[in-house]
């Protein structure tokens, strides 16, 4: 009798876990975003990329650095990293939010990674100016990060190489990315 009863306990905790299992596999499956189509991507990646660019633009000023003292210096630089790096964050989560056509996805992921890089390496060149002793030190941060995301451009660039027809169509055509925007900052890799 009691070895029937540890068979039912044995199966209703068997059948418990494997309805928690599947239960937990369909909330996963219904929140992960699905594929979109070329133009609604394109459509999102320029309007991510553009809102970046114009934020950078924004908070840029035509103060020459070098003719400040350490202490203004490290204030302008501790504003303009922290706009920085609000952008960059939110480029990525913008990117992030969106699943890819199969036909762009190694862009995309290329793209993605520049924004996260861009984010990371930007907190880090923070970190390096507030503790900055002299103007070398900001300089040589300065220096790094320039190099740092250089290889990210050049890594969405290359990627942006392998971008089917339709899909360089589609950011072309798209009215946040394409040549209809003057003075705009161009998709990279494109």
């Amino acid at each position: 009798m009691q070895w029937r009863l540890r068979i039912i306990v044995g199966a209703i905790s068997i059948a418990a876990l494997a309805a928690i299992i599947l239960g937990v596999w369909t909330m996963r499956q219904m929140r992960a975003p699905q594929p979109v189509d070329i133009p609604t991507w394109a459509s999102t990646v320029c309007g991510a990329t553009a809102t970046f660019g114009e934020t950078l633009v924004r908070v840029r000023d035509s103060v020459d650095p070098s003719t400040l003292d350490l202490a203004a210096r490290k204030a302008r630089a501790a504003r303009i990293g922290k706009v920085e790096l609000e952008a960059s964050k939110r480029f990525a989560a913008d990117l992030d939010a969106v699943r890819p056509p199969d036909a762009v996805t190694a862009y995309h992921a290329a793209l993605l990674a520049s924004a996260n890089e861009y984010a990371k390496t930007t907190e880090e060149q923070l970190d390096v100016v507030a503790k900055a002793a002299n103007a070398q030190q900001i300089a040589v941060a300065n220096a790094s990060a320039r190099f740092r995301l250089s290889g990210a451009d050049q890594n969405v660039a290359a990627a942006g190489n392998n971008l089917p027809p339709a899909a360089l169509a589609a950011l072309r055509d798209e009215p946040k990315c394409g040549p209809s925007r003057p003075g705009a900052p161009p998709t990279p890799g494109v």
